[in-house]
């Protein structure tokens, strides 16, 4: 595919170890998939998610990425779909809950570290756990169910975790909109995850030296924007792309030609028979009300 390379830079202008990077395929990789070697910057920023058990044993689950400075990360709603329904959930308004997470395991993020140098030590603020999920939902268009004084809700696929205990020197931030605008049909994005985290399961050390540094970038073209959903059962706002997004790659940021995050890592068809394949990703841009969502964004502020 012809592609123009997208420049991404973070938004800690003071930390001189995070320059402008442009992400572009390396030796014959492809730029429908490459890995992106950014050890001390962009991994700051996206990272994998896992779910932890009790025992210490980690199974990979996706990606997400820094919402803020203060260790908050958004990522996908259906990777935390089971995990949410088992966890404690408390209305906090209009189809919006507070899910708080079991002490004894859950979800937990990587944050980046750097390179690896001899035995590959995790300290416990460098995988800080999930504390509470915040979660949103739309009104499905069900007669049947208004009959009935019954609401139907379609969760939206976003959801926004808040660590506790994170190492905050460890977290970086992508530049994000407070109202982002939404893609225009044939523009180019990028998007960012950790594509082989699904597969991973094994102790921190492993995840550490398997997986961390695994994170790749992939190329695609916008094609469509369905702002009430894909169909009746998926009311999230979302854009079409043709891209190949491995499903470990859901929950990553979806980036725009300006490097600014404008969609999140939704759903994903491989290609195959001679087709491309078909990426959905959240769009930001299309939400009823983006700021709820991220109340810690500066409306005056590009960056954050």
């Amino acid at each position: 595919m012809a592609f123009k390379p997208i420049v991404v830079r973070l938004c800690e202008p003071h930390d001189q170890d995070c320059p402008p990077q442009e992400l572009v395929p390396l030796d014959c990789e492809s730029p429908e998939r490459f890995k992106v070697d950014s050890y001390f910057d962009l991994r700051k920023a996206v990272v994998p998610v896992f779910w932890m058990y009790k025992d210490g044993h980690l199974e990979g689950l996706g990606s997400a990425f820094s919402l803020d400075p203060w260790g908050k990360f958004i990522s996908a709603d259906h990777l935390v779909a089971k995990e949410r329904d088992k966890a404690v959930r408390r209305k906090t308004g209009n189809n919006q809950y507070k899910v708080k997470m079991p002490d004894d395991e859950g979800l937990v993020v990587l944050l980046g570290m750097g390179a690896i140098y001899g035995t590959p030590i995790v300290p416990p603020n460098a995988m800080p756990r999930v504390a509470s999920l915040w979660a949103n939902a739309l009104e499905k268009d069900d007669p049947m169910a208004a009959l009935q004084g019954k609401v139907e809700l379609c969760p939206i696929d976003l959801t926004v975790m808040a660590t506790k205990g994170a190492n905050l020197d460890l977290i970086r931030n992508l530049p994000f909109r407070s109202r982002p605008p939404c893609p225009m049909v044939g523009e180019q994005v990028v998007a960012l995850g950790f594509p082989e985290i699904e597969a991973f399961e094994g102790s921190v050390i492993e995840a550490r030296t398997t997986i961390s540094e695994q994170m790749y970038a992939a190329y695609g073209t916008v094609k469509s924007l369905l702002r009430d959903g894909r169909d009746d059962t998926n009311l999230t706002p979302v854009f079409e792309v043709q891209a190949n997004w491995s499903s470990g790659m859901s929950g990553g940021p979806v980036l725009n030609s300006n490097g600014e995050v404008i969609g999140i890592v939704s759903r994903s068809l491989g290609p195959g028979d001679g087709q491309p394949g078909t990426g959905w990703a959240t769009m930001l841009g299309g939400l009823p009300d983006f700021s709820t969502f991220a109340p810690t964004l500066d409306s005056d502020n590009v960056d954050f």
